[in-house]
């Protein structure tokens, strides 16, 4: 699916669901769920990092050394045009994850004073899979 197809997806879902969640986000995953999922893990933090993309292997070892956050990591809706420009302007067809869904939480989590999240980024607690794009 090309980034353009799934983002005119994502507008088409986001305004039939956002009357009923309070948050709607996009996740990206190698893990495979289904609709009505409930995810109730939570992400990792990697404070010590110097770059966004340096991060451990999820369920190696040093993954699970890290701080756990208050709530499954996503991406605001709102933030994805401006996220993705480049790979709209190029028609990017992949962006390397296996999975991505819609999930909705009425719940978002906190992020503690040493945790920057990235922009656009947000906690949810509780989120459920509303809607799997790929």
């Amino acid at each position: 699916m090309k980034i353009k197809e799934m983002l005119e997806l994502i507008e088409i879902l986001y305004e039939d669901f956002s009357n009923y969640y309070y948050y709607l986000a996009l996740r990206y995953e190698n893990k495979n769920r289904n609709v009505d999922d409930i995810i109730t893990e939570n992400s990792k933090h990697n404070a010590n990092r110097e770059d966004e993309r340096d991060f451990p292997e999820f369920g190696t070892p040093e993954y699970e050394e890290l701080e756990e956050l208050d709530g499954i990591s996503a991406w605001v809706i709102g933030h994805l045009k401006n996220m993705y420009r480049y790979q709209l302007e190029n028609d990017v067809e992949s962006l390397g994850w296996e999975h991505a869904y819609i999930i909705a939480s009425d719940d978002a989590g906190n992020a503690s004073d040493d945790v920057i999240l990235d922009d656009g980024e947000i906690l949810l607690k509780n989120a459920f899979v509303l809607a799997k794009l790929f």
